[in-house]
């Protein structure tokens, strides 16, 4: 296909950074319309943007990414179609309402009968998922696929019925739960504050994305240990307008066009509309019924005009 041998050209040459540079600075610069950062109008329009891509040329990566040839796909691998998607390690508690009924741990209610520092443990072989039931103060249930339960760790609690501090042995996960707790919180609290605006058709474009802003939140953390008072937003920025930066100018940037949209109560306003030269020929006057090439144009408006079509521009209707 003569668009995919396009993408992978504009990737070769270093597309897919400005790719990433630019839906990253969607993050922090929202627009309604992902083509309005191409705009010539003042008020959406990014310059830094529209001079290191094009808009098709951005389009028509987005089409092909990721480029992967569906069609040399390892047919004996297996491939998840449900829910599971993306296979991740965690650690973390779960309520008695989401344990299967079929599973044999000890629900809350036994657990509470129990002496203190009892531990209930299920092992799901099949999906390689650990859950525990432990009793301390209240039942504690965690569930795990990275963690593990031993070494137990001693503790020391103060007891009630006792008057005495006892030792209370606590599972490994539940340390390390413990530890870690919060960590995935912040870092969706992160994200969701200037996650990538730039929404698309296809399923996965939302995984695609989150993937990116991921990464440079974790990449943010990591610089903090050097530079931390250096937020969020201003170490996002720092690497968009890096990337887009570092872009070569594009040299031909097509037919010039004329801003979309001139405010009528501007255009009309009879205020500070003086003639200035271009200093070469414009592609077209501003005019619409007018196919001249004029060298000069209107000041405030920014458009090139000729002199005899000045005024009746300036008219309320065109």
């Amino acid at each position: 296909m003569a668009g995919a041998h396009k993408a992978d050209a504009s990737l070769a040459k270093g597309g897919s950074s400005i790719e990433a540079a630019f839906v990253e600075e969607s993050g922090y610069h929202t627009l309604p319309s992902c083509r309005l950062y191409w705009s010539l109008d003042a008020d959406v329009g990014v310059e830094l943007i529209a001079k290191a891509m094009s808009r098709d040329t951005f389009e028509e990566i987005l089409r092909f990414l990721p480029s992967t040839d569906n069609q040399a796909l390892n047919k004996d691998q297996h491939i998840s179609l449900d829910e599971a998607m993306i296979e991740y390690f965690a650690t973390g508690t779960i309520r008695d309402n989401r344990i299967p009924k079929t599973c044999p741990i000890n629900s809350t209610n036994e657990m509470k009968k129990v002496p203190r520092r009892d531990i209930d443990v299920v092992v799901d072989n099949i999906h390689k998922i650990l859950l525990v039931c432990w009793k301390d103060n209240a039942v504690v249930s965690v569930v795990s696929n990275i963690s593990p339960v031993y070494p137990l760790e001693s503790l020391s609690r103060w007891s009630a019925k006792d008057k005495k501090k006892i030792s209370v042995s606590r599972p490994y996960l539940i340390r390390d739960y413990n530890r870690h707790m919060g960590g995935t919180d912040r870092m969706d609290q992160n994200i969701n504050c200037y996650c990538i605006s730039i929404r698309m058709k296809k399923w996965w474009w939302p995984i695609f994305f989150w993937v990116i802003d991921a990464t440079i939140q974790n990449c943010w953390l990591l610089h903090r240990v050097d530079e931390s008072n250096l937020s969020l937003l201003s170490f996002k920025r720092y690497i968009a307008r890096t990337y887009l930066q570092k872009a070569e100018p594009r040299l031909g940037i097509g037919r010039p066009r004329q801003s979309s949209l001139v405010i009528p109560d501007v255009r009309c306003d009879s205020i500070g509309h003086l003639v200035e030269s271009l200093g070469k020929q414009a592609w077209k006057c501003a005019l619409s019924s007018c196919k001249s090439r004029p060298s000069q144009g209107c000041m405030k408006c920014g458009v090139p005009l000729c002199v005899k079509c000045f005024a009746n521009y300036h008219r309320r209707a065109l």
